[in-house]
């Protein structure tokens, strides 16, 4: 459905905390990185953009709102948390208001394609990711959605995939009212003959992929652009495709990480591409 314009938002309080955050950030009211301060100024200017109706995009709340209360309903599955939902940081509201929350005024489309997101370790990315690809894959309304945990190794597409397949388990009324079949490398919803499945850069072929949501694990380690590519390429025939690449830093300067990550930067310092979100976070929890 069109929207021709943005009524003044009432944001829910959830959305609030990831704005607040990040209006911090922007104007150095909060301890931050160079590029996680560019990050925030540049959500800050096109939600404000947003607001005032002056923007291609607007900042739904309804679909912001949907994937954080979805994650808290999701149980932690390591660590000492272990068993109790999922209690977003600031930082991770405001990167999934960025994500969802903008959408094409227009169509009602995601505006994001690309996510290049950079953290520090202990940051918890593997479950944050988990959840948006159960999200996305089955609570997205997108008819045979194929939804893909990506990496190199096939061992570290599994991190991400055996998070989401224990969510599932754990969540009895989720996998009930979705109707969700776990199996060993896969999980299944049959009235919309969708999946979510792990994939590697050793599968025995990348060929064919109609990729609606793909976690690409650790950028930073991949030397080659194969799955890189592979997942861009198989993008194309969806209308609101998400490719969400996530790693913590290495000392690769050549490969494909390298690449996005110097584009990325490229975009924080100012360069147009509108569906592509760079969030770089690399002191702590800033």
């Amino acid at each position: 459905m069109a929207r021709t314009r943005q009524k003044p938002p009432d944001y829910p309080p959830e959305i609030r905390r990831g704005i607040a955050y990040a209006d911090a950030v922007a104007t150095g009211r909060a301890p931050a990185g160079k590029w996680a301060v560019l990050a925030a100024q540049r959500f800050k200017r096109d939600r404000e953009a947003a607001e005032r109706g002056e923007s291609r995009w607007i900042l739904d709340p309804e679909y912001a709102i949907r994937p954080i209360r979805f994650a808290g309903q999701m149980q932690n599955i390591k660590g000492p948390e272990a068993g109790q939902t999922l209690d977003l940081l600031d930082f991770q509201l405001w990167l999934l208001i960025n994500l969802y929350g903008f959408v094409e005024r227009m169509t009602g489309l995601r505006r994001f394609r690309q996510a290049s997101i950079w953290l520090p370790k202990g940051n918890a990315k593997s479950t944050l990711v988990a959840v948006l690809a159960l999200y996305s894959t089955f609570l997205e309304g997108e008819g045979s959605a194929e939804g893909y945990a990506a990496a190199v190794s096939r061992d570290q597409a599994r991190i991400v995939f055996d998070l989401a397949q224990a969510m599932t388990r754990a969540n009895t009324t989720f996998r009930e009212r979705v109707g969700l079949q776990i199996r060993e490398h896969s999980i299944v919803q049959h009235r919309t003959q969708s999946r979510l499945m792990p994939i590697s850069s050793d599968a025995k072929t990348l060929d064919g992929l109609n990729v609606y949501i793909a976690i690409l694990d650790e950028l930073a380690s991949h030397r080659s652009k194969g799955v890189y590519g592979a997942l861009i390429t198989a993008m194309g025939k969806r209308a609101q495709p998400l490719l969400i690449s996530i790693s913590t830093t290495t000392d690769n300067t050549t490969g494909v990480g390298k690449q996005v990550w110097d584009y990325s930067l490229k975009v924080l310092e100012g360069l147009v591409d509108e569906r592509f979100l760079a969030i770089h976070l690399r002191r702590g929890r800033s």
